[in-house]
């Protein structure tokens, strides 16, 4: 009968809200926790619901009290959605509870050392979403009777701060007077101000590349899976201690920057990440939390041309080369494309809005063309997978050309922010050296499929599968502290673990043969190119600098000694051709042929009278003096 999340906002602008669902999808018995005021939601089950909504009418107070989220708790996600799952099979892509469980991070199974974890950075892509653009995927795509009507019901709450920004603080508590005890105004944000013919891109009330509900499920579970492992309660065993918190309650951290958390400024990414915060620690009032970002055509959570204009060319050049047109020219590319365009009936041209298309249809059971129907499982031969695939490697082949030059540059300043506290940690031993240098624990970064590949790409062809990001995927770099080890292992006395979506990938790397690694042997690796300032500049020769090599070249042949005469002849010959060419241009004529100006008699005027002239005339003697002239 009743589900809602409430959203309480002081500081940020935009924080989110899970508003009140009648769908029957939605009465299931779900799992609940106390948590975070930040994202105050509250469900019930069938039977809480029916006990509840009797008290609620005889106390307007209990109303108040749950619609503020003085109460406050969160479904687990993973029953709630099953029935929004109809298909028999989904590809890995679509992430589906089952597929999220499988995520959890594993125990470190070595025996050989003794650890303390000291630092955890999370890399996370947003869940799923709506179409980024308003494609044209195939025939009727986008009428209502394909799908083509997006309706959210995550939805946005907005409150302007009552605190003035210079004194702005975690804290949250405001220093105007007036203003102290009073409630405040929460707007919410809804996509349905157009009306017909007008009407938004997905023709509903959700926003371009929108989180939707299937996504905020699956980045409740990646806050779970942190949890479990890096939180009171966690995995951790005799050898290896994984807790960095021994709290769930986020006012109980040890210190207030033990946690940095960003993404990039889209709907989705920031909200994926708020999600995973509140799902990874509760709080008992209403809690003003930063969460790091900056201008989305400025940022550097993705590869970025236009501020790094020499990754379009490194691209350019990958799709120049030979490989690529191997791959892109293949007996199987020719018949991949042939079937796109005549039986699935679609004119796209870009691999990236090939697969969005495809994935944002059939991950949310959305009609799909009968031609591409016929997925049963991953890696089969449907003609699904073939398309998803081939599309991934036509999309992200430069991530992977020449050494990774394209990831390795486009990833740099992302790197550079990873690094830092990375290396930080290398002066800790314990939590408490942790604390006196001010270190962050816990580093989470809210971004994209194309933040995740082509960090994995950089560090080594073997660290990625060249299988596109699912859904809600996530990098994990763990930082240890080496407690006890043998003889001539981890000589900087730190160790690494690198684990992607629930799978350890650290022995990938080069120069790592199991899970825990030398530290210095990723800091090494990354050196040369987690930097932020990056040479961007294009191999075009556009500044002084590069065009010097030109313009003395250019110097010397004006400087070659040539006989005098000779340069003036060619001159004078020039200039005379040039007035010829001119003359016989503006007048029609030849010079010193003919004494009527054409352009009179083009104009249908005889010069001797000045009177109009009959056309066929004009048309006769224009002939025959054209035949003089021959």
């Amino acid at each position: 009968f009743f589900f809602s999340c409430v959203t309480t906002v002081v500081d940020h602008p935009c924080t989110w809200q899970w508003p009140i669902i009648s769908s029957p999808s939605h009465q299931q018995p779900i799992e609940t926790k106390t948590k975070f005021g930040l994202f105050s939601c509250i469900s019930v089950d069938l039977f809480k619901a029916s006990f509840n909504m009797m008290s609620l009418v005889f106390t307007t107070v209990a109303i108040s009290i749950s619609f503020l989220g003085a109460s406050a708790e969160i479904p687990n996600g993973q029953q709630q959605l099953h029935a929004m799952y109809t298909q028999p099979n989904y590809p890995k892509y679509c992430s589906i509870p089952s597929e999220m469980e499988n995520r959890s991070i594993p125990e470190i199974n070595s025996t050989e050392v003794k650890t303390q974890l000291l630092q955890v950075s999370a890399i996370i892509r947003h869940g799923a979403r709506t179409p980024y653009r308003p494609h044209s995927c195939w025939e009727n795509y986008g009428t209502a009777s394909h799908g083509g009507k997006w309706d959210c019901s995550l939805t946005a709450l907005m409150s302007p701060t009552r605190q003035p920004p210079s004194s702005s603080s975690e804290s949250g508590s405001g220093s105007d007077g007036e203003t102290q005890g009073k409630g405040m105004f929460l707007f919410e944000k809804v996509y349905d101000a157009l009306q017909p013919p007008v009407g938004n891109y997905l023709n509903g009330t959700c926003l371009l590349g929108q989180l939707i509900e299937q996504g905020y499920s699956m980045e409740v579970t990646n806050g779970r899976h942190l949890r479990n492992a890096y939180v009171a309660g966690g995995v951790s065993n005799a050898r290896h201690n994984m807790q960095i918190f021994d709290s769930y309650e986020y006012e109980s951290r040890p210190y207030k920057d033990s946690t940095y958390f960003r993404g990039d400024d889209e709907q989705r990414t920031l909200m994926s990440g708020q999600i995973l915060v509140d799902s990874l620690f509760d709080v008992q009032a209403d809690t003003i939390v930063k969460f790091h970002t900056a201008d989305r055509p400025r940022d550097v959570l993705t590869p970025n041309g236009n501020i790094c204009p020499r990754l379009d060319e490194l691209k350019e050049e990958a799709h120049a080369s030979q490989e690529f047109k191997e791959l892109n020219t293949s007996l199987d590319a020719k018949e991949i494309y042939s079937y796109l365009l005549n039986d699935v009936k679609s004119t796209l041209d870009d691999p990236g809005d090939v697969v969005d298309c495809m994935m944002t249809s059939y991950c949310t059971d959305r009609p799909m063309p009968e031609a591409i129907s016929n997925f049963v499982a991953e890696e089969d031969d449907s003609w699904l997978s073939r398309f998803y695939n081939f599309f991934t490697k036509i999309y992200t082949f430069h991530y992977r050309y020449n050494d990774s030059a394209h990831a390795k540059l486009g990833m740099g300043p992302l790197w550079a922010e990873i690094k830092t506290p990375l290396e930080q940690s290398k002066r800790c031993h314990t939590l408490e050296d942790m604390k006196d240098w001010n270190i962050p624990r816990l580093v989470l970064f809210s971004g994209h499929d194309t933040t995740i590949m082509p960090l994995l790409a950089s560090l080594g062809d073997d660290l990625w599968d060249w299988k596109w990001a699912p859904y809600a995927s996530m990098l994990i770099i763990e930082s240890h502290a080496i407690v006890q080890r043998p003889e001539a292992k981890f000589p900087s006395d730190h160790a690494f673990r690198l684990i992607y979506n629930g799978e350890v990938i650290t022995q990938r790397m080069e120069g790592c043969d199991s899970e825990l690694c030398d530290l210095d042997v990723l800091l090494n690796y990354i050196e040369p190119f987690a930097i932020r300032d990056r040479n961007c500049s294009s191999t075009f020769p556009t500044d002084a600098v590069a065009l010097e090599p030109i313009l003395d070249k250019l110097a010397k042949v004006a400087t070659t000694e040539v006989n005098a005469s000779y340069t003036i002849g060619v001159a004078l010959l020039c200039c005379v051709l040039s007035s010829i060419v001119t003359f016989t241009c503006v007048t029609g004529r030849l010079p010193l042929f003919g004494s009527q100006c054409c352009r009179e008699k083009y104009n249908g005027l005889s010069p001797a009278s000045g009177k109009q002239t009959d056309i066929t005339e004009i048309q006769v003697k224009l002939t025959k003096e054209e035949n003089e002239l021959i």
